[in-house]
């Protein structure tokens, strides 16, 4: 399955993309928009179809950059329709170009790119986290993550190496998480990997931290890890 963002100026109904290992597609018909979309999805989206022009000229290329900075997986599918304008830019461009169409866009064409898409690359394993913090962006090894805790607004992800702080809410962070993680308490989450001995008193991590286990979720938790660990030992 492929998700999809379009930022499209011409975009018409007829032309939305389904079935076919299509997820779903989104329209976004600003910049900042599709940018703040792009960038609070884990790992990104497969696929970005951005017309160059829309909202000032080269306003897509620029955008295309910035997406690949957030996630370098993402393809790009660039419009124009003028494209021999820009197309020796483009290939020099820094992103994971799919292609180029022509305005007015031909269906099948899309479609073919769409397949294309699908084909070259099929829904990747997302294996990291990207943490959010005064406009920088950090990407986290979710194998690097000890325990994520959460005050208030502000979310703290801890690693045996750093500790990073970020706004959000915890269940969404939950979300974008592997099945080897469980929230413990409702401030915390703890990557059973990283689990060295679960009592009813807390639950102490590898590197010798220590981290609360609500009465109300202990069971639970206790349970979830006991089947981690004899999939793990199979």
């Amino acid at each position: 399955m492929i998700e999809i963002k379009i930022f499209w100026s011409c975009w018409k109904k007829r032309f939305l993309p389904t079935g076919g290992g299509v997820k779903r597609c989104d329209r976004y018909e600003d910049l900042q928009s599709l940018l703040k979309a792009v960038s609070f999805r884990a790992g990104g989206y497969q696929l970005v179809i951005l017309d160059i022009e829309w909202d000032g000229e080269n306003q897509g290329i620029e955008a295309g950059r910035r997406i690949c900075e957030m996630n370098p997986e993402t393809r790009i599918l660039w419009m124009a329709r003028q494209p021999e304008r820009y197309i020796q830019q483009l290939f020099l461009e820094p992103v994971n170009l799919l292609g180029l169409l022509v305005k007015p866009v031909d269906p099948g064409f899309l479609e073919q790119y769409i397949h294309k898409a699908l084909q070259d690359n099929p829904a990747p394993a997302v294996r990291h986290l990207l943490i959010r913090n005064r406009g920088v962006v950090t990407r986290v090894g979710f194998d690097e993550i000890i325990y994520l805790e959460s005050s208030g607004h502000v979310v703290a992800v801890q690693t045996r190496e750093n500790h990073y702080l970020c706004y959000g809410r915890l269940e969404k962070f939950l979300e974008q998480l592997p099945e080897y993680f469980i929230q413990c308490h409702k401030s915390y989450i703890v990557n059973m990997k990283e689990i060295s001995r679960l009592e009813k008193g807390g639950i102490l991590m590898e590197p010798g931290m220590v981290v609360p286990v609500s009465k109300s979720r202990y069971s639970g938790t206790k349970k979830r890890y006991v089947q981690f660990m004899e999939q793990v030992s199979e």
